[in-house]
Formats: C-alpha cells, sequence, structure tokens
C-alpha cells in the first residue's frame, strides 16, 4: 500500500515548563491542531509553519506519543525537521531540554551557547569510548525520559490528546542511548507502557 506523504494536519507548538524535584524540565510539544499556523521562527535559520498554543485538533485522536532525546549538548528543538514532520501526521511529539552539563541551543534560547559548550565538543571523545561500564554517568537523562513520559500521560491538558496504549520514545545520538535505556536495554528503567 502506497504510504501517505501529505499532511494531514496543521502544527500545534506548545512549550512546558515542568517541575522535576528542585530543578525545571523545559518540554517542546508538537501536535496535530485545526488553528492556522504561522511562521515561527525557532532560532538561527530554523523555521517552522506552526500554531503556537493552537487548539487541539481532537476529531481524529486520541494520536500516538513519542517523546525524543535530543544528543549530547542539543536540545529538544534540535530535530524539528523529524518532529514537525510526525506531528503533522497525527502524533503528539514532546522534547525535553535534558539537563546535559552544556548545550549548544535550548527550547526557550535558542540562540544562547552555555560557556561550556566547548567542553562539551571536547567530551565526545569520552562518549565515543564509552561502554556499559560507564552508563552510570548518563542515567539521569533515563530519569528524565521516564519523567517526561509520566508527565504527559498524567497531565489534564494533553490527556485527551494522547492515546496511551501507542507511546514510542527515540532519540538521536546519546538520545538514542537514552530511549534504547527506557525501552529495555537497560532493564531496571525498562517502561512497559513503550510499546
Amino acid at each position: 500500500a502506497p504510504q501517505e506523504t501529505e499532511p494531514r494536519y496543521v502544527v500545534g507548538y506548545r512549550i512546558l515548563d515542568l517541575s522535576y524535584g528542585e530543578e525545571t524540565i523545559t518540554v517542546a510539544v508538537w501536535y496535530p491542531t485545526s488553528d492556522a499556523p504561522e511562521e515561527f521562527v525557532y532560532g538561527g535559520s530554523v523555521v517552522g509553519d506552526l500554531a503556537v498554543d493552537g487548539a487541539f485538533d481532537l476529531v481524529d485522536g486520541p494520536y500516538p506519543l513519542l517523546v525524543f532525546s535530543h544528543g549530547f549538548g542539543g536540545g529538544g528543538i534540535g530535530s524539528v525537521f523529524l518532529t514537525e514532520t510526525l506531528a503533522s501526521h497525527g502524533w503528539v511529539v514532546a522534547a525535553p531540554d535534558h539537563h546535559d552539563f552544556a548545550s549548544a541551543v535550548r527550547i526557550r534560547d535558542p540562540y544562547a551557547q552555555d560557556e561550556g559548550y566547548v567542553e562539551a565538543l571536547d567530551y565526545v571523545d569520552t562518549l565515543t569510548s564509552s561502554g556499559p561500564e560507564s552508563r552510570e554517568a548518563y542515567l539521569y537523562r533515563l530519569d528524565e525520559m521516564r519523567f517526561v513520559l509520566d508527565a504527559m500521560l498524567d497531565s489534564e491538558e494533553f490527556k485527551p490528546m494522547i492515546d496511551g496504549n501507542r507511546v514510542a520514545v527515540g532519540g538521536h545520538s546519546l538520545g538514542g542511548f537514552t530511549a534504547m535505556g527506557v525501552s529495555g536495554t537497560i532493564p531496571e528503567y525498562h517502561d512497559e507502557r513503550i510499546k
């Protein structure tokens, strides 16, 4: 059967600031909306066609949920080419800003580069040579991923939009490690809601 290629929905976009212990985790969320889109500049040359804070389109819902984890030193808006496309085809996509020690981009301030960004680039060698014995240093990301899953699935605001039986995770680079960890490769972090 031919695959659907044309977007079915206008993409809505919201930014959530969720209390995470004594900290806040910022999450970008894309979802189907019936509101009219406008040009939105994420930062730099990255532009979307979105309805910021658009009303939820519940006609065809509830929709599957994807929680997407960015690579080390990145941010939740680092893969908008994917997150927007999925939302335009009927997904709710949540992408947190993980608490990495340095970042090139943040959801709320895409132009800011932490002073530690060069240090993060230097850290790439450590990441690429790490193995199971060093995974403890990155488990904070799995905790954050599970927290965002909980927050989205328990949210009074998003609950009508999300089909709790169709939950997925994904990620880029260290975000792939994060997604695989909560999907079962690290048994004590396995989240059985993920299909």
